[in-house]
């Protein structure tokens, strides 16, 4: 018996909606610029404040949509994982999707 198999990109289902999602991502943007995030990382704080994150609290750092959306404007569209060996892995690239079709 001969199976064809069909690689997709895409998930043959969905668990959260469009809707669920845009709404999931306020909340995320939300939680960021309110609450912020502990780092402990002084390189990360730098950099995050020289994007232009609040860096003004010592335990928290406060980031602000722009910042956010600029980051995902500006991520590759396509990565290859590759092992501490320096090796290809499988999958060989991970495709990176814009902020209205987060999975």
């Amino acid at each position: 018996m001969h199976i064809d198999y069909i690689h997709r990109s895409d998930p043959l289902f969905r668990i959260l909606s469009n809707g669920q999602i845009e709404k999931l991502h306020c909340a995320a943007i939300q939680i960021l610029e309110r609450t912020g995030v502990a780092f402990q990382c002084q390189e990360a704080i730098d950099i995050l404040g020289d994007a232009g994150a609040d860096v003004s609290d010592s335990d928290r750092v406060r980031i602000p949509s722009y910042v956010v959306e600029q980051a995902l404007v500006t991520t590759p569209k396509t990565i290859t994982l590759h092992t501490r060996e320096d090796e290809e892995q499988v999958p060989k690239s991970c495709t990176a999707r814009k902020r209205d079709n987060i999975v």
